[in-house]
């Protein structure tokens, strides 16, 4: 599945023509776990470099915004959230009219969730196309959206594999959104240290890098949408 990614920013590009090409991309996995051995994950290159391959945002500045946190708490709903917002403030920039996403009926289904207390996201997924978003310094940037596998799944999943899911999102973030339900709890503290304590590490063998945690913010929930 490929789309031209320069055409929501082409004059005979209408508002019709970008909702209809929006229901058409869905999020693709990049770290997915082994059939064979579910403790251990994979990197899917290939689905990677088709969301940020195409040559219409080669050069550009590319912002990462994940949601990470405890599994069954609402992490893929907010990101739909954020991603209507995202859609409707490329429409209203390209359009030059007043943004009004909260007027908008035409809600994406974007990243799955359901109710319910089985795991639904495993491993590490990401909207299929970036979302080119002018900023106030008039720069315009690629944003991509990621969810991961919930934490502290411990019925399903070890600990470490948790901590393994939570770094490496954090490494990969320019903005990491931690998603709390109701209560800032100090297990949830600690998860936090611990998990981030895990991306320092893997910087520690690679210092090449640039320094991680670019931006963290706490996200807290007002409503279970586990129940």
């Amino acid at each position: 599945m490929s789309f031209d990614l320069t055409a929501p920013f082409q004059a005979g590009f209408s508002t019709r023509d970008q909702i209809e090409h929006r229901h058409k991309v869905h999020p693709v996995q990049i770290i997915a776990p082994l059939s064979s051995q579910p403790n251990r994950y994979k990197f899917l290159e290939n689905s990677l470099t088709s969301v940020l391959g195409h040559s219409s945002i080669a050069n550009k500045k590319v912002v990462i915004i994940s949601v990470a946190g405890a599994f069954r708490k609402g992490k893929s709903f907010l990101l739909n959230i954020f991603l209507d917002y995202l859609y409707s403030l490329q429409k209203s920039q390209q359009n030059d009219t007043t943004l009004e996403w909260l007027l908008d009926d035409s809600h994406l289904g974007g990243f799955h969730w359901r109710s319910g207390m089985k795991r639904d996201t495993a491993g590490i997924w990401i909207w299929g196309e970036p979302i080119m978003i002018e900023a106030a310094n008039g720069e315009t940037y690629a944003v991509v959206l990621m969810d991961t596998q919930g934490t502290v799944d411990n019925a399903t999943l070890p600990y470490q594999m948790s901590s393994t899911i939570f770094a490496l999102s954090t490494l990969f973030s320019s903005i990491q959104v931690y998603n709390i339900v109701e209560t800032i709890l100090e297990e949830s503290l600690a998860n936090l240290s611990l998990f981030v304590e895990y991306g320092r590490l893997v910087l520690d063998e690679a210092n090449k890098f640039k320094p991680p945690f670019q931006v963290s913010k706490y996200f807290v929930s007002s409503n279970n949408n586990s129940k």
